[in-house]
């Protein structure tokens, strides 16, 4: 049994701010590898793709360059708890980048530090946005819904 196993066990009397320090906190160095993670439910996979995504961006001010293969994840995650201007800003993000591949070197180097450097300053991490009270809230009602049935 993981650590998300138990905080599953404990939803009905733990707080969803207690669910998102738990499972985001504690997977990195828990032993779960991003494959188990997709057998969790959506909104476990949405809040460690968040919480990685958020590393990222605060560590390398990318997410790119270390996590392309978790990028669409991220998206969704987005999606889910309805911060649907930095969903947008992340898929445009990813586009271009997947535009970029298509350039040669000068191009693409063009692309990454204007158009991609310029969208990120309009996500969340730049701007304040708060999307913690967006993922606290989508927490409430996803273990509303798994409680109540």
């Amino acid at each position: 049994m993981s650590y998300i196993d138990e905080v599953l066990q404990q939803l009905g009397s733990i707080s969803s701010d207690d669910i998102l320090q738990r499972i985001g906190g504690d997977f990195y160095g828990s032993g779960v590898d991003w494959n188990q993670l997709l057998d969790y439910p959506q909104f476990v996979q949405d809040i460690v793709f968040l919480v990685d995504m958020d590393s990222a961006l605060m560590m390398d001010g990318d997410v790119l360059i270390n996590n392309f293969d978790r990028v669409p994840n991220m998206i969704l995650a987005l999606k889910n708890i309805r911060a649907d201007t930095d969903s947008l800003l992340l898929q445009e993000i990813y586009d271009e980048y997947v535009l970029s591949l298509d350039y040669d070197e000068v191009k693409a180097n063009e692309i990454w530090s204007v158009t991609i450097s310029d969208l990120y300053k309009k996500m969340y991490y730049m701007t304040g946005f708060d999307i913690w009270s967006l993922l606290i809230d989508y927490v409430d009602r996803e273990k509303n819904h798994l409680i109540n049935g």
